[in-house]
């Protein structure tokens, strides 16, 4: 609810401060006080489009802040938490039964055409505000477009009056699944003619890979094994000639030579140390050379001639090397490609596997989504012929005595909400047909027949401060009188700001405004003044008598006020 509302330089107001009552507040004043100019200072804090003639005249800007009280857990502090506007102020007013927190919007607009916004003390975009004001406030007026016309609030309205928010959770939560299986479904069907050819594909190279069976370092061993065949013969000589060279040729080898040096030197052997050296050098060398003989005698004995099996190891290389060619990567890689296609065959196998299953869910989801919407408008066909009626019947209590209320809902294309299209009609004359709720021409009757709405399905509406703009234009008398209890009842569950012309009315108030005009240095002022109980009783004598008030219109007005506080 409103708990107070500041006005800075707008139209005729240069200052005004205001604390609201969280029930009923009346606004009263003679025709042109100003009375409208609360509402558009409600209206422009709460988002509505910036006009900077609203501006005083000597004025550089104008500004705007209410405070409300808001009930903890409410959806409206979930909509701050999550925008991160949220303040953890609490009211002083709080109960340990029923806390409460503040909230702060403020806007700003200047001469030059720019305007500011603010929700708790954070700048925030116009849209945010209008976002939050829906919420928190319902405009009734000739002249306000307010959420009693907008489609969606209509069916909101008639979902809360069903009680049936279980049954609307199901139907979002089915549709969503629904909607996210369509979306995953036509993703994979519009890859599918690609997922096949590239399927085909990996069929084929797969084929052609384990048809080689290309084994994991096969490739470096075939290289070793080609160079030790192709090389055996020309191996295998190098040894005969390095042993012919070392010791068994008939003269002249490396052996017998190194003998002979032995031969020659080894007489002198006494003679100097270096001799001796030089000797056992020698000798050493004999040694080196009968092991390397017998090294190369072992390496003959084990080299390997086989022709077939180098013929056998090139045909395989060249094998590995025309498919490394085919897949652009290196002989000794094939091994990891074939893994590597298998894994990729396999999870397209998969898609087409999921592609079918996704299918079946989207049929199973879109079965379960229709017969949860046909709940879901069976049941509201029963609120809506039980709504219809009470609304019927409070508006012909308000003066119209012909009107008639009915909500059609219809088919529609499916959403979160159902396939049903919610739509409000009415008729406040006799022969005319059933017309959809925003098209009726006159505020009076159209200001009547939602207060005959909002009467019904007060305790399960969404706007904690109801606010009214002429609901008495065209009504006088009995009705008048209904209005008035109407909306004390109403004040019971809701904070209701009522504007009004009938004493009827306004007697019924437990806040009473007045909204007069004063000059002051050739300067016009717009003030609104809370009355007293005599005060009161002041004004509610001049809507009774006008200019001349006697003392049976004060009396008239006592009586007014004292039955109406009973």
């Amino acid at each position: 609810m409103i708990r107070s509302i500041n006005i800075q330089n707008l139209v005729l107001v240069k200052q005004l401060n205001l604390e609201l009552y969280p029930n009923m507040t009346i606004l009263t004043g003679e025709t042109g006080a100003g009375k409208s100019i609360l509402l558009n200072a409600l209206g422009l804090a709460l988002g509505d489009r910036a006009d900077h003639k609203l501006i005083r005249t000597d004025c550089k800007q104008a500004e705007i802040s209410i405070s409300f009280e808001l009930k903890s857990q409410s959806s409206v502090q979930t909509w701050l938490q999550q925008h991160d506007l949220e303040t953890t102020t609490e009211s002083t007013e709080a109960t340990a039964s029923t806390k409460f927190i503040e909230c702060h919007v403020r806007r700003i607009m200047t001469k030059e055409g720019r305007s500011r916004a603010y929700i708790n003390n954070h700048s925030v975009p116009i849209q945010s505000l209008k976002t939050l004001g829906e919420q928190l406030v319902d405009i009734h007026s000739q002249h306000a477009h307010h959420s009693l016309m907008q489609a969606q609030h209509q069916r909101q309205l008639l979902d809360n009056y069903a009680q049936h928010k279980d049954l609307l959770q199901q139907v979002k939560q089915c549709y969503q699944q629904w909607q996210q299986t369509i979306k995953t479904w036509q993703t994979l069907k519009a890859n599918l003619a690609q997922q096949q050819a590239r399927l085909e594909l990996l069929q084929y190279q797969i084929t052609e890979l384990q048809a080689l069976q290309p084994q994991a370092d096969e490739w470096e061993q075939l290289e070793l094994e080609q160079q030790q065949l192709a090389q055996a013969q020309q191996l295998e000589q190098s040894c005969y000639q390095t042993l012919n060279s070392l010791y068994e040729a008939e003269e002249h080898t490396i052996y017998s030579e190194i003998n002979r040096c032995i031969y020659s030197i080894e007489p002198f052997q006494t003679l100097a140390r270096s001799i001796q050296s030089a000797l056992d050098c020698l000798h050493q060398a004999l040694i080196q050379i009968e092991e390397a003989q017998s090294e190369l005698k072992h390496s003959l004995n084990h080299i390997e001639h086989d022709p077939n099996r180098l013929e056998e190891i090139d045909a395989r290389m060249v094998s590995f090397q025309e498919l490394a060619r085919k897949h652009k990567i290196q002989p000794q890689q094939l091994p990891q490609h074939l893994e590597t296609l298998i894994q990729e065959y396999q999870q397209l196998s998969q898609q087409n596997l999921d592609f079918e299953q996704l299918q079946q869910q989207q049929a199973q989801y879109q079965q379960q989504y229709e017969t949860l919407c046909q709940q879901l408008s069976n049941s509201r066909q029963q609120a809506a012929n039980k709504l219809a009626t009470k609304v019927t019947e409070l508006m012909q209590q308000l003066g119209l005595q012909q009107g008639h209320f009915d909500i059609a809902i219809t088919p529609t294309k499916p959403s979160r909400y159902g396939q049903d299209e919610v739509q409000f009609l009415v008729t406040a004359n006799p022969g005319q047909p059933l017309r959809p709720l925003q098209q009726v021409a006159s505020g009076g009757e159209l200001s009547r027949i939602s207060l005959a709405i909002q009467v019904i399905t007060a305790d399960n509406s969404h706007s904690t401060t109801l606010i009214y703009d002429e609901v008495d234009t065209g009504i006088s008398g009995k009705t008048a009188e209904i209005v008035g209890r109407l909306l004390k009842q109403l004040a019971n569950s809701h904070q209701v700001l009522c504007i009004t012309h009938l004493p009827q009315v306004a007697s019924q108030g437990q806040q009473h405004l007045q909204v007069s005009k004063r000059q002051d240095n050739h300067q016009t002022y717009t003030q609104i003044t809370p009355l007293t109980p005599p005060q009161r009783v002041q004004e509610i004598a001049r809507m009774l008598g006008g200019i001349q008030i006697t003392k049976q219109t004060l009396a008239h007005a006592e009586e007014m006020l004292m039955i109406a506080n009973q």
